[in-house]
């Protein structure tokens, strides 16, 4: 069977692009910094890498095996695409993209598993305070069942995934569509040393 790791992932202001604004709002009304949560997010990557390193993911036969997909990047953009996308975003110091660009290098695809047009109207409707949550469940809906379907039909039968999604999706980890056609691995947050 399919084996699958699931890393929920922390995104950097950066990597928010027009959700940006709300999310430094946010950190405002809680009382952090962008100084804290970028020390936060420093901490939380240097985590993710170890228990990556440590689930074997870096070693050149696993890593063969190993299909990479990250959140947020279009399930219909192609390798070489991909490949300049991940090496400018691991040079900006995105650490989602430094991890899959090491792990393509050792032998790992990395695949996009998003639509841009559910994340744009997501996102439009997240940020709209007039929308209902009924047409934001919807959305999400959606994306939830293209993820699954991209990650469903990216790995191969002898094959292992890795997921880094966004913490916020919780309908895509938790609603148990991945976990029924995968054999998934002990999750990143149930971690000893975390």
């Amino acid at each position: 069977m399919r084996g699958l790791y699931i890393v929920p992932i922390f995104h950097s202001i950066e990597d928010m692009h027009t959700l940006a604004p709300a999310a430094v709002k946010q950190l405002k009304e809680m009382g952090w910094t962008e100084e804290r949560y970028n020390k936060f997010l420093c901490e939380f990557w240097r985590r993710v890498e170890w228990f990556l390193r440590e689930a074997g993911l870096f070693m050149g036969m696993i890593a063969s095996r190993l299909h990479v997909f990250l959140d947020g990047l279009s399930r219909d953009t192609d390798s070489d695409r991909i490949q300049q996308i991940i090496s400018v975003l691991a040079e900006d110091n995105s650490p989602m993209c430094s991890i899959a660009l090491e792990l393509q290098r050792l032998g790992a695809q990395v695949h996009g598993m998003d639509d841009p047009a559910l994340i744009e109207d997501l996102a439009s409707k997240v940020k709209d305070p007039e929308v209902d949550a009924s047409a934001v469940l919807e959305v999400m809906k959606k994306r939830t069942q293209i993820v699954v379907d991209s990650v469903d039909s990216g790995v191969p039968e002898d094959g292992i995934g890795l997921v880094f999604i966004g913490i916020e999706n919780r309908d895509i980890i938790n609603s148990g569509k991945l976990q029924t056609k995968f054999n998934v691995y002990k999750p990143f947050w149930q971690s000893e040393n975390l």
